[in-house]
């Protein structure tokens, strides 16, 4: 995370197009941090509001709709989503690459992501 320099100048240190402030106003963050599951700002803040959040060309939403998460991820045989929907049907998606080739698309890989059933959670 980088420190702003002084609070009268908020973005001083926000690198433009790579990074974002803390809703405090008094850090950065690199953008590919933003809805990525893990807190970057103390406050939490850009973990907010991701259900409306786009992730970058390089990432996908887990099935949670709220985590993105890299496309290298999908099936490595680790979750890294809260709901494991990436590394569910991962036989269907490395049979599907393999035919093809080459990687799922982002819409292939949210047909198959749609299919998959949700997962409760205990309180």
């Amino acid at each position: 995370m980088l420190q702003l320099q002084n609070e009268n100048e908020p973005w001083s240190l926000c690198l433009k197009d790579v990074s974002l402030p803390c809703s405090d106003q008094k850090r950065c963050y690199l953008q590919e941090l933003r809805c990525d599951g893990r807190m970057a700002c103390a406050d939490g803040s850009d973990e907010w509001n991701c259900q409306n959040f786009t992730c970058s060309p390089e990432k996908v939403k887990c099935g949670d709709n709220i985590v993105c998460i890299w496309w290298d991820w999908i099936c490595d045989g680790v979750e890294q989503c809260p709901d494991a929907s990436d590394e569910a049907r991962c036989s269907e998606f490395q049979q599907s690459a393999k035919k093809r080739s080459r990687r799922l698309s982002q819409q292939e890989f949210h047909h198959l992501r749609e299919r998959l059933p949700t997962r409760q959670h205990s309180a």
